[in-house]
């Protein structure tokens, strides 16, 4: 539980070794523990993300495998594999592993966050704000959900309705740097030159980055 705490917090190299240490203390304790297996998939693929680097993917292969030999009925497990899927542009894969484990568990949010992701992939727009938004619906003081929404609309050229969603993410997550320069960018080019002004200097405020100074 601790582990997965780091997971649902903003990705860093921190929040993701901790994860990692603590994925694998709990195997230490039972090396059969399938949620544990599937959180380390979930965070190799995490650092993978923050980094790029193919390094991770054979490790989070692992780990999905391991997780499903140990417990196929684990909605989790299956979770850990469509988000694998998802990174590796195996789309249709990844839609049927977050299925299962939505037929699993129908209210696991994540599934239904990774299930938008890969309808936006997929260019499946409307199916992708309908699942999102029921993700946010399943789960709505979990910030990492309203942020996958706001980028949908970013995304899809559809800024001024970001800006919602984007304002709950500050309102949750209010030491996020990147929640703020988010938020600007939304309010920026909806043409609120003002509140995008706000936000930013919020972002800078938490961490004065080139890239939010740069905005």
């Amino acid at each position: 539980l601790q582990a997965l705490g780091y997971l649902r917090r903003p990705r860093s190299a921190q929040s993701l070794d901790n994860a990692e240490t603590l994925f694998r203390r709990a195997l230490e304790i039972d090396p059969e523990y399938a949620l544990a297996h599937a959180g380390l998939c979930r965070t190799y693929l995490g650092k993978y993300r923050l980094d790029r680097r193919s390094m991770h993917v054979e490790p989070a292969k692992g780990s999905c495998n391991a997780a499903l030999s140990f417990d196929p009925k684990l909605a989790e497990v299956h979770v850990a594999l469509g988000s694998l899927f998802r990174h590796t542009g195996e789309y249709e894969l990844a839609e049927l592993e977050f299925h299962r484990a939505i037929v699993l568990n129908p209210r696991i949010e994540p599934a239904f966050y990774g299930l938008g992701r890969v309808y936006s992939a997929q260019g499946k727009l409307e199916e992708s704000e309908d699942v999102l938004r029921y993700a946010v619906n399943l789960e709505p003081g979990y910030w990492g959900t309203h942020l996958a929404l706001g980028n949908f609309y970013v995304n899809f050229g559809r800024p001024a309705e970001a800006i919602d969603p984007y304002t709950r993410v500050t309102e949750l997550n209010p030491g996020y740097a990147m929640g703020f320069s988010n938020l600007g960018a939304a309010y920026y080019n909806s043409g609120d030159v003002a509140n995008a002004e706000k936000a930013y200097l919020r972002s800078i405020a938490i961490d004065p980055t080139e890239f939010a100074l740069s905005n």
